[in-house]
């Protein structure tokens, strides 16, 4: 399968980028060899965390599930910053990358540290964790052809999906955050404000006939 094939080159890319770690320097002494972009460390350091946050096959002989989708757009979100050492979460995200080896599937990498950050990019950290959680919600949105179609079925990966949004919604009291910010004037500007706004609308949009409390919202509920 195409995703069988995903894996697979992934895995080649990661054992091609340890030919440029520290070990292996070390080991040619004054022949080391130049590497092909200043940022490869960096980057195989994303490759490895993106390959140990799949968790393993159900089946021998079957393919890992998809990454999840907050995942798999924190990922994506990850990899320009890391070619621009002036980028102002460069060095949050790296060191982030470095203290944890894998994502967890069921919650959003850094969500409290960049939503609450108390630095000077305070604002712009909170923006770029929004454009994060807005993409991963738009992409697990079920579009209709018509008004008052039929649900289209789901395959068991994307429930899969769908539950492991839910999951992380709770966990982080998600869409709680959301109501505070598309309700403050003060929490931040419109760019702000348009995001919180936009993922306040995808998260009720894909969880329209979900419970209130899986969805982190007051009212029931245990704590995670």
């Amino acid at each position: 399968t195409i995703r069988a094939c995903v894996h697979e080159s992934l895995s080649v890319i990661v054992a091609v980028s340890n030919l440029w770690s520290d070990a292996v320097q070390e080991q040619w002494g004054n022949d080391r060899m130049r590497l092909p972009f200043r940022e490869i460390p960096q980057v195989a350091r994303l490759l490895n965390y993106t390959r140990d946050s799949f968790e393993p096959p159900e089946d021998d002989g079957d393919t890992s599930p998809p990454l999840p989708r907050f995942v798999a757009s924190f990922l994506c979100a990850v990899l320009p910053a890391l070619f621009q050492p002036n980028h102002f979460l460069y060095m949050e995200l790296g060191l982030a990358l470095v203290g944890s080896p894998s994502a967890d599937p069921g919650d959003v990498p850094l969500f409290y540290r960049l939503l609450l950050a108390g630095q000077t990019m305070s604002h712009e950290a909170r923006l770029w964790m929004f454009r994060v959680l807005r993409r991963g919600l738009l992409g697990s949105e079920q579009p209709q052809t018509k008004p008052h179609a039929e649900p289209r079925p789901t395959s068991k990966a994307g429930d899969r999906s769908h539950r492991l949004v839910r999951v992380a919604l709770a966990r982080r009291y998600a869409v709680q955050w959301f109501l505070s910010f598309a309700s403050s004037t003060e929490l931040g500007s419109f760019p702000l404000w348009s995001e919180a706004v936009s993922c306040l609308r995808a998260a009720l949009v894909d969880h329209a006939a979900g419970a209130p409390q899986r969805l982190g919202l007051p009212g029931g509920g245990s704590r995670q």
